[in-house]
């Protein structure tokens, strides 16, 4: 069975928040969200002992499965006086959906999904070709109560412009998914949204069909092309991808430009495109029980949509020769190379005080034991190295910080 982890120690008369993630709760993203939910429950005075369990998504396969586990972890916390259920990530999220149905008193969340989706389970039989409809969770879900929380927004229709903006004589688009949730539901919304297109031709490159065939797929598409990419995570025999294996698709044709719908890429292989701004939606999901909490009224529930942006590597933008006044108004264009120095700052500080405490403790032990150097001397020397070490962290700091602001075209 499941693994559970009680982030609450259970009260008698108290009720119960089950969270509920698509992955393991111990990633960066699924962490940052329980901890910041807790903190907010807590600080909140509202009375209620916090559970979570994890699904363990991977391949579509396994849809079936992630509806049973659902049922059964909502029914087994029932009898907790489970209060609110919060379903981390897309396939959390719609294998909840498909059950069609509430528990009667509970408030339920979504957070890390998306606006559109697939109904689940996927037929086992025909799972490479399966061609599902496009839904809208919002309007699907306006008749129900009790129901909010985060979705996400995937703008195709502004990408495809950007695409045709940038470069007017494309007359194909590629679009590249994989064996997940994420990837059949945004494969679905692309081609709803492409009946809008008569005159381009929309090429799926999907992880579904293996792995040799989509990498044939990409590597063979024609001239006046363009790639937009949704999601490459996990292959058709439901493992993950080595972290490579999306450079080493894109490097299989890199004459074609490649912009991202969902900002995977971006700072990588992708030139940049029309994202969602994800957000951590704990504030607002914790927000909501509280005022259900202070007024009484589970009916207040509601959904909050991310915002997006067109988001742009500085780098990529140079390799393409696209200038920025070619760019969208209010364009945001990022260094990602000063990204990754920001990102690892810490570990570089760390890096330069070790090599100082090394080299101190060399020229200490030279001077203790052979007295080769003068007191004077040492002390100057390790002044003169701490000194211009925190000189060039500092400069390398600053011009990360400088970089990484995100800058608004006029």
């Amino acid at each position: 069975m499941l693994p559970a982890f009680v982030r609450a120690h259970e009260s008698a008369g108290r009720e119960g928040i089950l969270i509920i993630s698509s992955y393991n709760p111990d990633t960066r993203r699924m962490s940052s969200f329980i901890t910041e939910f807790e903190q907010r429950i807590v600080g909140s005075d509202i009375p209620c002992d916090i559970y979570v369990e994890t699904l363990e998504c991977k391949g579509i396969a396994d849809a079936a499965q992630w509806i049973s586990q659902i049922d059964n972890l909502i029914s087994r916390y029932e009898d907790r006086s489970l209060r609110a259920v919060v379903l981390l990530g897309q396939e959390a999220w719609a294998s909840f959906v498909s059950l069609g149905c509430i528990p009667e008193g509970v408030m339920c969340f979504s957070c890390f999904a998306s606006e559109n989706g697939v109904m689940l389970p996927a037929p086992p039989d025909s799972l490479q070709t399966w061609r599902p409809r496009a839904i809208d969770y919002r309007v699907m879900c306006d008749s129900l109560n009790r129901v909010g929380g985060m979705l996400n927004r995937y703008d195709i229709r502004r990408n495809i412009d950007l695409i045709r903006s940038l470069y007017p004589q494309v007359e194909n688009i590629a679009l590249v998914t994989d064996n997940t949730y994420g990837g059949i539901s945004l494969q679905a919304l692309v081609r709803e949204e492409w009946e809008n297109y008569p005159d381009l031709n929309l090429v799926l490159v999907d992880s579904r069909e293996g792995e040799e065939t989509a990498f044939r797929t990409y590597a063979t598409l024609p001239p006046r092309s363009a790639v937009m990419l949704g999601t490459w995570r996990v292959g058709s025999d439901g493992e993950f991808f080595m972290q490579r294996s999306l450079n080493d698709l894109v490097q299989n044709n890199p004459r074609v430009p490649v912009f991202s719908v969902t900002g995977t890429g971006i700072g990588d292989t992708a030139i940049g495109g029309y994202v969602p701004e994800y957000e951590n939606g704990a504030e607002v999901i914790a927000n909501q029980i509280r005022k259900y909490y202070d007024t009484d009224d589970i009916e207040d529930a509601h959904f909050h949509t991310s915002k997006s942006l067109y988001l742009f590597d500085s780098r990529k933008l140079k390799e393409w020769k696209i200038a920025e006044y070619a760019l969208p108004k209010g364009s945001v264009i990022e260094d990602t190379m000063a990204a990754k120095l920001s990102k690892y700052s810490h570990y570089i500080e760390l890096l330069v005080a070790g090599i100082l405490l090394l080299v101190l403790g060399f020229l200490m032990m030279v001077d203790d034991r052979f007295g080769l150097l003068p007191v004077a001397y040492l002390l100057a020397f390790i002044f003169l190295l701490v000194g211009f070490g925190s000189l060039i962290v500092a400069f390398g700091m600053r011009r990360a910080d400088r970089e990484l602001r995100r800058q608004e075209r006029d």
